[in-house]
């Protein structure tokens, strides 16, 4: 799975947020950058990054 860019620019341009290009790894209490800017996008802008949220 390679990095979104089209989701990339979209975060850049609309709310200032930089991705990475990483993937994802849940490690016990440790959360994943995607769910942390899902969350704040959520709570701050009434938006997501998510499908059916």
């Amino acid at each position: 799975m390679g990095v979104d860019s089209e989701l990339y620019e979209y975060l850049k341009s609309k709310y200032g947020i930089k991705s990475f290009g990483m993937g994802c790894l849940k490690i016990s209490t440790i959360d994943c950058y995607n769910d942390l800017v899902n969350h704040y996008l959520i709570e701050k802008h009434n938006d997501s990054i998510v499908d059916g949220r």
